[in-house]
């Protein structure tokens, strides 16, 4: 009389913030973390060995399998260490593999034998290196302007007209202080202020071409800008540079026609404030991956070399 199949057996364990679920049946081991699926058939499985993870708190189940073909594929499922659903998993998986178990073997043989090399130290950097150049480009438009060492005079017709070949200006033209959107800090009392520039002539219903962004104004400075016709600053209309949705609606509400295309000039801004911040910010982050992935890189773990390899005993490879 054929034995009877094992019986089917559940895991779970926790790996950072994913909840993994391991079902062991008579043919296959299936794992699912998140939107990820791993599945291993136990009569193929090949290899079996338990690492630490880059992070003192992690480990790692690595086990190999081969496929009908032949080739040796790998499936490594994680957990945070001292979760006992995963040592139940382990100890599981070894009652039904013995032969399967590497353990106890030195780790460049381990690395060996599975077909792979240690790149743990890898995946970090990696994804704060990926981090850097999405901030990179959220930083681009503060770098074009920072490489920016034109300056032009202009009216606002002459603003609305045509773009003056660079972005850093002083725009002549009549301030609507009753038309202005203020919003006041309450921590420091400075004002935030986004204002219509208009030409001569212009009046209450005409379209609005030009909006003057300041920031945190004190009340002296505040009441200098409501005053002036003359603003330096910086014209903001690169990729997603421009008017917010929000403040648009605001001045909507102040009965402010707003043009279809509206100029935002930044009061104050410069090429050099703007160049610093963005390489400033990106210059430290840089730093930070690079102490990391060379921390990292001291920390992992040996990949097999021929030197390490030589003089190994002849069932060492069996």
């Amino acid at each position: 009389m054929p034995d009877a199949p094992p019986p089917s057996q559940q895991f779970e364990f926790q790996h950072a913030v994913f909840n993994v679920a391991a079902v062991l049946d008579a043919e296959r081991l299936i794992v699912r973390v998140g939107m990820k699926t791993v599945v291993a058939p136990i009569a193929r499985l090949q290899h079996l060995h338990v690492l630490s993870g880059a992070r003192e708190d992690a480990q790692e189940l690595l086990l190999t399998y081969a496929t009908p073909k032949g080739k040796l594929k790998r499936a490594r499922i994680f957990s945070d260490r001292g979760e006992p659903g995963f040592d139940h998993l382990v100890a599981a998986l070894l009652a039904r593999r013995p032969d399967i178990d590497i353990r106890g073997l030195p780790q460049a043989e381990v690395w060996e034998r599975v077909g792979a090399k240690p790149l743990e130290w890898v995946v970090l950097p990696l994804v704060m290196a990926v981090g850097w150049l999405v901030l990179a480009v959220l930083f681009a438009p503060m770098l074009v302007h920072g490489l920016d060492g034109g300056h032009a005079q202009v009216t606002v017709a002459e603003l609305t007209a045509a773009h003056p070949g660079t972005r850093n200006l002083t725009v002549i033209g009549r301030p609507v202080p009753e038309a202005s959107v203020q919003v006041q800090a309450p921590d420091t009392g400075q004002t935030r202020l986004w204002m219509p520039l208009v030409g001569p002539g212009w009046q209450p219903g005409d379209p609005v071409t030009v909006v003057l962004r300041a920031r945190y104004l004190t009340a002296a400075r505040l009441d200098a800008v409501l005053a002036a016709d003359r603003h330096a600053g910086m014209l903001r209309d690169l990729l997603w540079e421009g008017l917010e949705g929000k403040r648009r609606a605001e001045l909507l509400a102040k009965g402010v026609r707003l043009a279809p295309t509206v100029r935002l000039v930044e009061l104050g801004a410069t090429p050099r404030t703007d160049l610093l911040a963005a390489l400033g910010v990106l210059g430290f982050l840089a730093l930070i991956i690079a102490g990391a992935t060379w921390a990292l890189w001291r920390r992992r773990k040996p990949a097999p070399t021929r030197a390490s390899l030589a003089g190994r005993p002849p069932d060492a490879a069996t």
